[in-house]
Parts: structure tokens; C-alpha cells; sequence
């Protein structure tokens, strides 16, 4: 029969028989990266004593990433008898002339690759032929390359103001960097060619579900995407006596319409009670503007486990992101008598807005609180969250398609610990350069808020620690 094509196949056409294509192993793909990065400056001193450094750099990563799947619309016609490049399965003949048939029982398989164990019910009159296989076993491909420009220039100098432990310095400076990052895919793989089911076979783009022609592998949505980003910081060292020293630094950036703006002011102290004992602290604020590939509303497929079978799961960026900020301070001491050196500090990092994807496990078993079955199908409450699910008919765990996720800014989260670090010089003791040391780093509180997807918690809030 012809029918339509089943979006979600819990089927592999190819296992421990091996794949012909591969001398009856694993299917192979390759990975390959290239980078490369040129930089130069030049720095020195004025005649009035101001230093300069200036510089720039620009580097380029491309990835080439190369897999292969079943197309599986071409799969469902081979099952047919309406299989290979030659059958017009419009017209042909279920197993004659340029049309085959896929043979999915054991009786096409002659040996177990992985053991060598033959199968004595091997039949080669009903054996697959590989050219079926090519011709729906196809290779997916990715070329996604980033580049980045950047250009430094920082001023440096003395104020004139003297304290008792020593002049009052400054350092003034500026930054433009410039992102780019383009991802294509081959035709199979991309979502605004090959967007459906079927495609490849009846050349139809519009379809419900947009997961791409594969069986396992999902498709995704090409990318060109830049950006700007201008920075300016200044800093001032104040030694107010020869044991008591601070630092006051602020950093402003601007990332236009992709990110917006931030200022980020930080204060550090140093004192030196003793000559072996010193207190330092610090307290500023940090700020992560949302990546290039956040705010592009296009998407990429992924694949989780979830409900007993691999689930198509949509990312898709987000143009509305904010950035994401943190309020940090530490407090600690440093040590040092003879070859002995520590250091103990105490750490406090409270984040606002972080940048992440929204859980998908959350979001499952949010609707699909017992599993298999129907769970939360069909409750107002829950109307929101299932509408971000496809099925293959009613809402079930059974006919889960696919899920839509975004990326979001997320809960709060509270993190605070103590990082200790010693080592011992043995060097007056061995004439060489012999050390000894560790580092130990204590978690106290991870907390992370609460997570809403669609008006309902999928993830309720946590101490992480």
C-alpha cells in the first residue's frame, strides 16, 4: 500500500549484520577542524612617561562534520518494493524492473560483524543490494565556521598624586571585537529545503512537523550572523600605605541589538597585616551578553531519550534574551613563611537571568508525570506545555513526535564556597625546582530557582550542591 510516510520510526534498517556500505561494520563519519589565528601590536612609552599597548587578532574555526542516516521516506517506498534511484514509485512495479524491495528479515543477513557467527538461514537470492542501501542510507553534512576580530588599545601612567605607599597609577583602554559565525548544511539537512517527512520523495515543503527526511538525525536551520561589540574600562591603584593597597576598575560594553549594554564597576583590597599574613577581598559585578546563535530565531534538532525512544527535540533561539549578570565577592587570606605558601578564600556568585534552554526532561515528565500513557493530556492547566509537543495523533507518551524548546533566561542562581590552595618549595632542600601542593574547593550552596515553562513549574527549585 502507499500511505502516508510515519514521521516517528522506532525501527534501524541496519545492526549487527552490518552495514554493506562500510565492509559490513558501523556506519563512519569524520569531524574535521581547522584553525587558524594571526595577531600583532605594537607597544612602548611616550615622551611624558604614559605607556601604549595596542594590538589586534583575527582567527577563524571551520568545522566539517559528516554523518550518514536513513532518509526515511525512501526507506518506507524500499519496504514497498518501490526502492532505488531507478523506480519511478508513481508508476513502477512493486520488485520489478528498476524497483526493489528491502528485505528487513535475518534471512538477508549472512553473518553477525560483531561475533563472525554465520546465519544459517542466509538466502543471497533475497539478500539487500547496497545500492538500495545508498540510495537511503544518505550522508548529512555541516560547514560551520566562526570568526572574530578583535582590536585592544591600552594607556597607562602615573597621576602625579604620591601616597605613603607610593604614586597613584592609572590605565585607560578601549576594545571593538567583531563576531561572525555561518553554518550551512546539505540539502537533506536543511530545514528550509528538505523540511519534511517526505520531501525528498514528493518534493512537498509543507508538513506539521518539520523535523527534516531522517530517521534519526534532525535537520536544522542555516545561519549568518554578526555582531559588534565596543568596550572601554578604567582602572586607578591606590597604595594607600606601603601594607594597605585597593584597587577601583569599571568596564562599560556595548553590544547593540544583540545584547544591549552593561557597566561593570569591581573593588579589590590587599593588606598586609605581617610580613607572612595578608587579607584581600573583592566585590564587583560580571555580565554575559546572549551568543549569536541564542538570539537567531532559527533552530536546531536535537535527539533525547525520553518516554523508551529517541525524541526530536527543537531549539530554537530567542531575539527577546537579556543578558545575564552576577553580583560577586571574596574574602580571604594568604600566607607565606619560608617554602610554605596558601591561600584560603571565601567566594559568593549570585546570577540573575542565565542564559540557558529550557529542560526538556522537565518539561516531559512535567506532562507525562507517570510515564507511558496520557498523564496531564488535555488538562487546562497544562494546555500551554502541551502545545509544545507534536504528536502522531491523540497526546500520548505513544505518539510523541516531537518537542519545541527555546532558549530563555533562566532562575536565579546562588553559589557560594572556599577554595583552598598550599604548596611547598623544596628548593633550598634539593638544589632544584622540587614543589608539593594541592587545592581543595568546597561547595556550600548551589541554589537554583524555580523553573515555568508555558505558566507551569518543570522544574521546581533545587539546592544543587
Amino acid at each position: 500500500a502507499t500511505g502516508a510516510y510515519i514521521p516517528g520510526v522506532l525501527y534501524r534498517p541496519l545492526a549487527e549484520g552490518g552495514n554493506p556500505l562500510f565492509g559490513d561494520g558501523s556506519s563512519v563519519g569524520s569531524r574535521k577542524f581547522e584553525a587558524w589565528r594571526v595577531s600583532g601590536g605594537l607597544n612602548g612609552t611616550f615622551s611624558n612617561g604614559w605607556g601604549y599597548d595596542v594590538s589586534a587578532t583575527y582567527m577563524e574555526e571551520n568545522l566539517v562534520r559528516v554523518g550518514y542516516d536513513t532518509v526515511v521516506s525512501r526507506f518506507q517506498l524500499a519496504l514497498r518494493g518501490l526502492g532505488g534511484p531507478g523506480c519511478n514509485a508513481a508508476t513502477g512495479t512493486p520488485g520489478a524492473g528498476g524497483c526493489q524491495y528491502f528485505n528487513p528479515f535475518s534471512n538477508a543477513i549472512q553473518s553477525n560483524f560483531v561475533t563472525g557467527q554465520t546465519n544459517p538461514n542466509f538466502s543471497a537470492a533475497v539478500a539487500n543490494d547496497p545500492n538500495l542501501i545508498r540510495w537511503f542510507f544518505q550522508p548529512t553534512s555541516t560547514d560551520a565556521t566562526t570568526k572574530l576580530f578583535v582590536v585592544d588599545a591600552v594607556f597607562n601612567g602615573e597621576t602625579g598624586i604620591n601616597f605613603s605607599g607610593g604614586p597613584v597609577a592609572w590605565a585607560v583602554g578601549g576594545q571593538f571585537r567583531k563576531n561572525w559565525y555561518e553554518a550551512s548544511y546539505d540539502g537533506l539537512s536543511d530545514l528550509t529545503v528538505t523540511p519534511c517527512i517526505d520531501t525528498p520523495v514528493t518534493g512537498s515543503t509543507s508538513c506539521t512537523v518539520r523535523n527534516g527526511p531522517y530517521m534519526f538525525l534532525g535537520g536544522a536551520t542555516p545561519a549568518n550572523l554578526k555582531g559588534d561589540v565596543w568596550a572601554g574600562f578604567a582602572e586607578i591603584s591606590l597604595p594607600f600605605t606601603d601594607s594597605l593597597q585597593a584597587n577601583l576598575a569599571a568596564r562599560y560594553e556595548d553590544y547593540g541589538n544583540n545584547g544591549g549594554s552593561t557597566f561593570n564597576p569591581k573593588l579589590s583590597v590587599r593588606w598586609q597585616i605581617t610580613d607572612i599574613f595578608a587579607l584581600r577581598g573583592s566585590v564587583g559585578t560580571t555580565f554575559r551578553a546572549p551568543p549569536l546563535t541564542s538570539l537567531d530565531p532559527g533552530q536546531v534538532t536535537s535527539l533525547q531519550f525520553l518516554g523508551g525512544a529517541f525524541r526530536a527535540v527543537d531549539v530554537v533561539g530567542n531575539p527577546g534574551l537579556d543578558p545575564e549578570k552576577a553580583t560577586t565577592y571574596s574574602i580571604g587570606f594568604l600566607t607565606k613563611a619560608g617554602p610554605f605558601r596558601a591561600t584560603v578564600d571565601y567566594w559568593n556568585f549570585d546570577f540573575k537571568n542565565p542564559l540557558v534552554t529550557e529542560p526538556v526532561g522537565g518539561m516531559f515528565s512535567s506532562l507525562f508525570p507517570t510515564g507511558p500513557g496520557v498523564g496531564n493530556c488535555g488538562n487546562p492547566t497544562f494546555a500551554g506545555l502541551q502545545s509544545r509537543f507534536t504528536f502522531n495523533g491523540a497526546c500520548s507518551v505513544s505518539n510523541l513526535s516531537r518537542i519545541l524548546t527555546r532558549a530563555i533566561n533562566g532562575p536565579k542562581v546562588k553559589t557560594d564556597g572556599i577554595d583552598i590552595l598550599a604548596d611547598l618549595d623544596f628548593d633550598d632542600v634539593f638544589n632544584g625546582g622540587v614543589r608539593i601542593g594541592g587545592s581543595v574547593t568546597y561547595v556550600r550552596k548551589y541554589t537554583v530557582e524555580a523553573t515555568t515553562v508555558e505558566g507551569v513549574v518543570v522544574s521546581p527549585a533545587f539546592d544543587g550542591v
